[in-house]
């Protein structure tokens, strides 16, 4: 063989071999889109199930704040980008022009790709805040310690429409973890002193814990009665 010839074939090879190395690699960092979105008619979807009186509060002492400025520390790896980087504008342009449909936010991020007990769960602060239009919500509020010792709880800072946490965990496949909070103003009957029910607006609390396991390149519906997420996730670098 010639020289020059066999220096090509080597090198076609080689080419070949690193191809199929990078094609069964685990990407580095990925991609994720989503988009979050609720039905206009609230009380319909409200009050098509019985949700938990008290459904519980989503951790979110260890979020990532990617999508608040100024609210600390982001970890190496973690970046959010900006809308127009992803491939759901005419999706998005669409939930808009709905009007059974209120889009909640378009959120567009970078990250490693990050087993069980390594995933970071990013904060999720979206929608309207109800706080001027329930202030009794917005009072102190007192509650007993583990030692049943009685403590005051300062205030929320806000009332927004959606909040907690969504995660990506790699592991076969990606999974994508929610643990949110959606307040709903609601209308329910309530007894005046007569003992007569009146209606009375109230803002309900619905905790949304889902799991949804997915591939990349890939659109995913996540279906809720109060809440629907659309998304993909991209590989993006090895």
């Amino acid at each position: 063989m010639k020289p020059l010839l066999r220096i090509l074939v080597l090198l076609t090879l080689a080419l070949a071999t690193l191809t199929a190395t990078a094609a069964t690699q685990t990407p580095k960092s990925w991609q994720v889109e989503m988009i979050l979105f609720r039905p206009n008619n609230l009380q319909a979807a409200y009050d098509s199930e019985q949700w938990p009186a008290n459904p519980g509060t989503p951790d979110t002492s260890q979020a990532v704040h990617l999508f608040d400025k100024g609210a600390g520390p982001v970890p190496r790896g973690f970046k959010a980008l900006p809308g127009s980087s992803g491939d759901l504008g005419k999706v998005l342009d669409d939930l808009k022009k709905s009007s059974n449909y209120t889009v909640l936010g378009h959120l567009v991020w970078v990250q490693p790709g990050l087993g069980p007990d390594d995933a970071k769960p990013i904060n999720i602060d979206l929608g309207a805040d109800y706080s001027s239009q329930f202030p009794e919500l917005m009072q102190p509020q007192w509650q007993l310690d583990a030692q049943g010792n009685p403590i005051q709880v300062p205030p929320p800072a806000h009332l927004r429409e959606l909040t907690g946490t969504v995660k990506i965990v790699l592991q076969r496949y990606l999974h994508l973890y929610t643990d949110l909070l959606m307040r709903v103003p609601v209308t329910e009957p309530q007894q005046d002193a007569s003992g007569q029910p009146v209606p009375t607006q109230q803002l309900a609390v619905v905790r949304i814990q889902e799991h949804q396991r997915m591939r990349s390149r890939h659109l995913y519906y996540v279906d809720h009665p109060l809440l629907g997420i659309l998304i993909e996730i991209t590989p993006t670098g090895s």
